[in-house]
């Protein structure tokens, strides 16, 4: 009873006590976000998209009036304040600056950052990682050297990518987040309230640090996946077939409610879930990989499937994106 108490208050905290500082009435912690930001992208495809910014929701600490003008190629949204990237690779951060998360800024280029509760971290163009923002837990002064592909940041911890594919994290090890991070070679990283999840270069996956709601003791330990991403106490992966699954807590149904489909990229809030239906090209493709994934395990084909992968590969390349009746006029095709 105590600890479902316990995590009753972890989960609607309306007035947060930040560590080593002073209650902030009114502050609603549910969600690592309590303002919502799109990066609208006109004009054709480029190689980085640009686009300008649009913010809303709480607005109490300027996380909405203060967007900033101009075209920007990334951002991220922490839980009082947002930071993003300009074309030319700079940064720039508004909303919430209690523990230095905009004056904290770093100068320079960088290629990446994210956000979260009142630190931020970003990859400089050569790599090198820099945090900022709130210190209580070592987010800053435990920031690691050496070069990164990715990074992800949960409530007082971070988790990076080592261009080598090997795991770091440093900041809060209440719950075993850093001592526990596993060795290997990974290709993706995500990090929730106090867990982490990473992707094999084998396609599975492996999850580390609280526990309390099965966020480590149900990660999958069968099929391959293509993605992972983790909201405060779940986590979601997207399998090699395009089709979802989400483990952890389920207070809100972030893990009951995970539809059905077939999918191309997942993002992860605190307590909920946005994916993007996949193409009927990317439909195709995703059957062309089952088929393939059959071959390589070994189940026998009809006569012509040796002509099977090569018509569907053919069919996904030639199809329109988003014509759903190409798509069923070339999967009647191969079927027939």
């Amino acid at each position: 009873m105590t600890a479902s108490i316990t995590r009753l208050t972890e989960l609607l905290r309306f007035e947060r006590t930040a560590p080593g500082g002073p209650a902030k009435a009114g502050r609603c912690a549910v969600g690592i976000a309590l303002c919502t930001l799109a990066l609208l992208v006109a004009g054709p495809a480029h190689a980085q998209a640009q686009g300008s910014l649009v913010a809303w929701g709480w607005d109490d600490f300027g996380q909405v009036s203060d967007t900033p003008a101009g075209t920007f190629t990334a951002v991220a949204v922490g839980a009082f304040h947002s930071v993003a990237i300009r074309p030319d690779g700079t940064l720039v951060a508004w909303g919430d600056n209690e523990y230095g998360q905009l004056n904290g800024t770093p100068a320079g280029t960088f290629t990446a950052v994210v956000a979260s509760y009142a630190h931020s971290v970003a990859i400089r163009t050569d790599g090198t990682l820099v945090t900022w923002g709130n210190n209580d837990y070592g987010q800053l002064n435990g920031t690691p050297a050496g070069t990164y592909t990715a990074v992800a940041a949960g409530w007082y911890h971070s988790v990076a990518l080592g261009t080598d594919g090997t795991l770091v994290d440093w900041g809060d090890n209440t719950y075993d987040q850093v001592s526990g991070t596993p060795a290997g070679t990974y290709t993706a990283a995500a990090a929730g309230a106090y867990h982490s999840a990473a992707l094999g270069i084998n396609g599975t996956l492996i999850s580390w640090g609280d526990d309390f709601d099965g966020q480590v003791t149900d990660t999958p330990t069968t099929g391959t996946y293509t993605a992972v991403a983790a909201g405060a106490f779940y986590s979601v992966a997207l399998r090699t077939d395009g089709t979802l699954v989400a483990w952890g807590h389920d207070f809100f149904g972030q893990v009951s409610g995970t539809p059905a489909g077939v999918f191309s990229a997942i993002v992860v809030g605190w307590y909920h879930s946005v994916a993007f239906p996949a193409s009927p090209a990317q439909q195709i493709a995703y059957l062309s990989l089952s088929v393939q994934a059959l071959v390589d395990g070994g189940v026998s084909l009809p006569a012509d499937g040796k002509s099977l992968l090569a018509k569907l590969d053919a069919a996904a390349a030639a199809l329109p994106a988003n014509n759903a009746q190409a798509a069923i006029g070339s999967l009647d095709a191969f079927i027939n």
